[in-house]
């Protein structure tokens, strides 16, 4: 069984984000740069997709005062991040 995150492959995903580099600042903060393959770009938008349908549904239903369009971008790296950390860690048998 493949393993899909935002619906690309754990491999493909892998490959994608090689090339990320991270630049530390002051105060624990860091950059992020570098190419992002495709892969990894697909990914990111169809997770960012979920998440503004998470946050229309949060609005009307007053119960969420909702994100910026960075906010949901950075919360969309990140779940894609802890996803592919999660899978990397325990592959499926």
């Amino acid at each position: 069984m493949v393993t899909l995150i935002g619906g690309e492959t754990v491999a493909d995903l892998v490959e994608a984000l090689q090339e990320l580099e991270v630049y530390p600042e002051d105060g624990g903060m860091a950059q992020m740069g570098g190419p992002v393959g495709p892969p990894a770009v697909r990914a990111l938008m169809r997770l960012e997709a979920d998440l503004l349908l998470a946050d229309a549904d949060a609005l009307a239903s007053m119960s969420g005062s909702g994100r910026t369009a960075g906010q949901r971008r950075h919360d969309a790296f990140h779940q894609l991040v802890k996803q592919l950390a999660e899978r990397v860690a325990s592959p499926p048998e």
